[in-house]
């Protein structure tokens, strides 16, 4: 999916090296990326829209608000976008967690050593800024007990500023709006 400019392609054809450009990514393979909440453990959490759903159902969680549009099903683009995993980590009450990541083998440790449940790709974006226009960084912070998914970095940084633990990490990928 991908496409060129027109100086590109007058590049191209005299034999000069081309960047390519990624096609912006249609509204209707985008869907919500919704930020949920459980309260009696103070617990974030983000999902699609079926995920969500069960999550509410079955698992306290309340909806905040969507937070960007991601895709979920990636068809003849899946090699250009960005691959999300999710893990899931048990504990006791406000000790579980989620690990989204792109990593293949951030996901084998976890699980492997870690003792994450693997629970596969979630949904796809853009690896870097502008990838197929999508603009959101969605960032990951760890809080020293579980990690934090947010589109809002100064949100991200406070909690690690109050609690005096934890880290940003990385931005996970960059969604649409």
């Amino acid at each position: 999916m991908f496409k060129f400019s027109s100086i590109c392609l007058i590049a191209f054809i005299i034999g000069l090296n081309c960047c390519f450009t990624y096609a912006a990514i249609s509204s209707q393979n985008l869907v919500p990326l919704t930020r949920l909440h459980r309260i009696y453990d103070n617990y974030n959490f983000i999902a699609t829209e079926s995920d969500a759903s069960y999550a509410v159902a079955n698992n306290g969680f309340i909806r905040q608000n969507v937070i960007g549009s991601v895709v979920l099903n990636a068809g003849d683009s899946v090699n250009e976008l960005k691959s999300i995993y999710r893990s899931y980590l048990p504990g006791p009450t406000g000790k579980d967690d989620h690990l989204f990541t792109y990593s293949d083998s951030e996901v084998n440790l976890a699980v492997n050593t870690v003792g994450y449940r693997y629970e596969g790709v979630r949904f796809y974006c853009g690896l870097k800024a502008n990838d197929f226009n999508a603009t959101i960084p969605l960032y990951r912070f760890w809080t020293g007990v579980r990690h934090l998914y947010t589109t809002n970095y100064t949100e991200g940084n406070a909690i690690l500023v109050t609690s005096g633990v934890g880290a940003y990490e990385n931005v996970l990928c960059y969604i649409w709006q």
